[in-house]
């Protein structure tokens, strides 16, 4: 196994006799197996690891600065670990595994008060066998963050944490039995996600005020659950769009005024055995709801005063429930 660690500036840094708290660039590369980088900054720099090869870990520390950027490639069938630590304003990190990478971790940590930073990671599995990566960013505090998580593969398994306002995340998905859990603590918070497959499963939770979220998920026997709490959340939730899919569900959980819930399930008549369930709490709460297909249930509860909920079910056998 080959080790290499660079701690707090550069090779090349430290042999022109730059200070310490200098900007620096860190260049690794490694190529075979059961390789080890430990890569270790401090103020605004660079570092850039490439692995090819199996069972390889990289780790990478930036703290302090502003502008830190990390870029981490690791090319093999896996199983690989690649951990990133960023503490500062505007960073900048991005993990990829490739090559029909299984059993790999990746993770991306920037915080406290990490603003405006940015977090990037694909992951590329063997559609064709069980994958099991695994991706983590957790913005822990902050404005104006963004996370993009794609992975590809069966039995994966993401987890995403940004606290603070105006904060951003992503997450496309493709592959089966895969589970993506999104959490968003502040106001004005955004998701976008999509899974394409079977038995996938999304959880978002939003305790905020002015949150959007939007989810969609093409295939059969898949789930959605959202939470909103605050004033003011909208959400989008989309189900079978391109060709229908039996055995989904939807369930939102929306409190607080002035709520919005849009909610389409089934396509031409492609479905069967879909559930819905919408629960809205507080004032002037909207849901507008489609749901095609035929054995299907809905159920819309809303409390208090001023709320509309507008329905439509299409197929045979199905069974509407709203209480007001």
């Amino acid at each position: 196994m080959k080790k290499i660690i660079l701690a707090g500036a550069s090779i090349a840094a430290l042999s022109m006799g730059a200070p310490a708290f200098a900007q620096s660039t860190s260049t690794v590369s490694q190529t075979g197996t059961g390789n080890a980088a430990d890569v270790t900054q401090t103020n605004a720099n660079t570092s850039t690891v490439t692995q090819t090869g199996d069972n390889n870990d990289a780790d990478v520390t930036q703290v302090l600065g502003t502008g830190n950027t990390s870029t981490v490639l690791q090319e093999g069938t896996g199983p690989g670990t690649a951990t990133v630590f960023q503490f500062g304003t505007s960073s900048t990190s991005s993990i990829t595994q490739t090559a029909d990478s299984d059993s790999d971790v990746a993770a991306v940590v920037q915080n406290p008060d990490a603003d405006l930073s940015s977090a990037t990671i694909t992951q590329t599995g063997d559609s064709l066998t069980t994958s099991g990566n695994q991706a983590l960013i957790d913005q822990g505090g902050g404005t104006g963050n963004t996370s993009v998580i794609s992975q590809s593969g069966n039995a994966n398994l993401v987890e995403n944490l940004q606290v603070g306002s105006t904060n951003s995340s992503d997450f496309t998905g493709s592959g089966t039995t895969n589970i993506a859990f999104i959490d968003q603590i502040g106001d004005t918070n955004s998701f976008i996600g999509g899974q394409a497959g079977d038995t996938n499963n999304m959880d978002i939770n939003q305790n905020g005020t002015s949150g959007t979220s939007v989810a969609f998920q093409d295939g059969a026997n898949s789930s959605v659950t959202l939470n909103q709490g605050g004033l003011g959340n909208e959400s989008v939730m989309d189900q079978g769009f391109f060709a229908g899919g039996d055995g989904n569900s939807i369930t939102v959980d929306q409190s607080g005024d002035g709520n919005l819930s849009l909610i389409n399930q089934g396509f031409n008549s492609a479905g069967t055995s879909l559930t819905i369930t919408v629960d809205q709490s507080g004032d002037n709460n909207i849901s507008t709801i489609e749901q095609d297909g035929a054995t299907n249930t809905m159920t819309v509860n809303q409390t208090t005063d001023g709320n509309g909920s507008f329905v439509t079910q299409s197929g045979t056998g199905n069974t509407l429930t709203v209480n007001q």
